[in-house]
């Protein structure tokens, strides 16, 4: 029987990321079914029938389903087609960011207790950490301050200088690194501009 949304002969799943997680979703449906049939009576057989199911898919659906439809999945992002932002509208932006920053940090240094300046301070400084690293934005959203205030942007001559050609010398002179905490415990690398000292 042709399973539908799959080519048996080419091996391609039409959608992979619903075969991908039809088995947790499986797996789930059992242990409710399991859990609505203890509350009826003389339903053992149909119980081992149905953790009988669950033990087949948590042993055999990685193999016959998931393997090939992440394959897919992957084969997919390979040659997949992406709009890249032109150079002169990302400077743009940086430009634009940058002065709008400006003006708020000036109304901060005039009223400490403007909310709207230091709102929008905060919001274009996400923007900034964003543009420059191309990270995810909830990664950026959990930043603390103290980490942020904790990096040490006066680099002070190495031994390593010697080794570094022109270009690596100005990006050690303009930038640090910091690492924060990202999807599932791992560190994150970020870079960060001597421009924000500023504020």
């Amino acid at each position: 029987m042709r399973r539908r949304g799959y080519n048996e002969k080419n091996y391609v799943y039409k959608s992979p990321t619903v075969a991908v997680n039809l088995g947790t979703l499986l797996k789930k449906c059992c242990d409710l079914a399991c859990i609505q049939l203890l509350q009826e009576p003389d339903t053992e057989a149909r119980r081992k029938e149905i953790k009988i199911l669950k033990t087949l898919i948590e042993s055999q659906w990685a193999n016959e389903v998931s393997a090939q439809a992440s394959l897919n999945l992957s084969s997919k992002k390979w040659n997949k087609e992406e709009l890249l932002p032109l150079t002169s509208d990302i400077k743009k932006l940086k430009d634009y960011l940058e002065r709008i920053a400006q003006d708020n940090f000036e109304e901060l240094k005039k009223n400490k207790k403007d909310e709207l300046a230091h709102n929008s301070l905060k919001e274009i400084l996400y923007c900034q950490i964003i543009l420059m690293n191309r990270r995810r934005p909830a990664e950026v959203a959990q930043i603390k301050v103290e980490t942020y205030k904790s990096i040490n942007l006066d680099v002070k001559e190495t031994e390593f200088d010697g080794c570094l050609t022109e270009t690596e010398k100005i990006l050690l002179n303009s930038c640090s690194r910091m690492v924060i905490r990202g999807k599932r415990g791992r560190g994150c690398s970020y870079s960060k501009y001597k421009i924000y000292k500023c504020y």
